[in-house]
């Protein structure tokens, strides 16, 4: 679900569906799952946009019971893509920029902590107008090492919302990354 200023979206309105629902992806080099999870990009043209204004709060919450919660304590980012074209059908394969995160609180405490039903982060006054896949992560790290395939331990869960951001702009953007590339295997936990 994505909340707007306090309100709640209807299931999957604005949110591309996974194939997969609530099921945590490994492969940082994978471009289908690392960028919105696996399964995502078909249900493009599917998913509604949401018109948001620049300032205004946005986030993703795991769904409408309140019983449901995120889980597994650890970090979480939010990223926007630019869509150079129609939206429905952006693979999110251009570049993306960080717009907020959740870090650690002290050595044993995490802010997104197993309470938590949801992520919100404001879309920054400058941010340029135009349509964007709005990109939330949550990560779990199960324990340090490598698995058999040189891969971390990691467990990302994420989605992705399709938004039109309205406002005046002037920003630029930046550092930019790439999903593929953002990460890699070498990263410390």
């Amino acid at each position: 679900l994505l909340r707007i200023n306090g309100t709640l979206s209807n299931d999957w309105q604005y949110v591309r569906r996974p194939a997969l629902e609530s099921f945590p992806w490994h492969d940082i080099r994978d471009p289908e799952t690392i960028r919105c999870g696996f399964g995502a990009n078909t249900s493009g043209n599917q998913t509604e946009t949401a018109v948001i204004l620049a300032g205004d709060t946005i986030g993703l919450r795991v769904g409408q019971s309140l019983d449901v919660s995120i889980y597994h304590p650890g970090p979480a980012y939010a990223y926007l893509s630019r869509s150079p074209a129609e939206l429905e059908s952006y693979q999110g394969d251009g570049t993306w920029f960080k717009i907020g995160q959740y870090g650690i609180v002290n050595a044993s405490r995490w802010e997104i902590d197993s309470d938590y039903q949801e992520m919100n982060f404001t879309i920054p006054v400058t941010t340029p107008p135009g349509k964007y896949l709005f990109r939330a992560e949550q990560l779990y790290m199960l324990f340090s090492g490598l698995d058999g395939t040189g891969l971390p331990f990691m467990q990302f869960y994420i989605n992705c919302a399709h938004i039109e951001v309205k406002g005046s702009g002037g920003g630029i953007p930046g550092p930019l990354v790439k999903f593929p590339g953002a990460y890699a295997t070498t990263d410390r936990g």
